[in-house]
């Protein structure tokens, strides 16, 4: 059975008689006797046979010009509600398919731009959503690279920040504080406690980093339990009664 072929004749989506009689297996003249009883009892009726079969002509091979018809997928639906058997069913399939994948190829067609000013109006439409879809990235990106653990060089920067702090708290480094490794790594040990109770870390290592400037924030704002400050006011003062 050959492929049943459907195109546009004046708005309309059809199909050849010559082409239908061959896959339904019958002479073309007896198809056109058929549809010329369809078309008689249509037109008896007030239906619009040209919804069904439209008459047309061709050439044969010695040059007359001969009568046939053009079938709608109406006209396909109304020959093979006639046709029993394997014949039947394989040309209900083809016409069904054929007709159907004609209509989105017109569907596809139509929505293509037909001027220069609908094609410039689809290449910014284009450039626009590329743009939303490449800013939704960056976003994605940025994100994930806030989420990320700190760099090497947020690491130095959050440990600079707590060696400057420690520093001030013990009252420098020529202090007697700062020189008392006890006391110096008890301030140490402290901060790094309240780095952790903040962010909820095992290690201020494993901060994120879009909480790099609010660690920083948090080690400035650091104050010493009174009880650690009194010690270093104690023994710094000790320092100043031996000089």
């Amino acid at each position: 059975m050959n492929e049943l072929k459907v195109y546009d004749f004046r708005g309309k989506k059809v199909t050849d008689s010559r082409i239908v009689a061959e896959m339904i297996g019958v002479q073309h003249k007896n198809l056109l006797q058929k549809i010329k009883g369809y078309e008689e009892i249509l037109l008896s009726s007030k239906f619009s046979s040209v919804e069904f079969f439209i008459p047309s002509e061709y050439k044969d091979s010695t040059g007359r010009n001969l009568k046939c018809y053009l079938l709608t997928k109406k006209g396909c639906e109304m020959v093979a509600n006639k046709l029993t058997g394997e014949k039947g069913i394989l040309f209900t399939a083809q016409y069904v398919e054929a007709f159907n994948e004609m209509e989105t190829n017109m569907n596809l067609k139509s929505k293509l731009p037909t001027s220069d000013l609908e094609l410039l109006k689809l290449a910014v439409s284009a450039i626009d959503e590329t743009d939303k879809k490449i800013v939704a990235l960056e976003t994605k990106v940025e994100q994930k690279f806030d989420e990320m653990p700190l760099f090497g060089v947020d690491q130095d920067e959050i440990r600079h920040a707590i060696n400057v702090k420690v520093i001030s708290c013990l009252g420098g480094k020529e202090s007697k504080a700062y020189t008392d490794n006890s006391i110096r790594g008890k301030v140490y040990s402290d901060i790094h406690c309240q780095i952790r109770r903040e962010f909820d870390v095992d290690t201020y290592k494993a901060i994120p980093r879009k909480n790099v400037e609010t660690a920083i924030e948090v080690i400035h704002g650091y104050k010493l339990p009174i009880s650690l400050s009194d010690k270093i006011e104690a023994v710094n003062s000790q320092q100043i009664m031996d000089i």
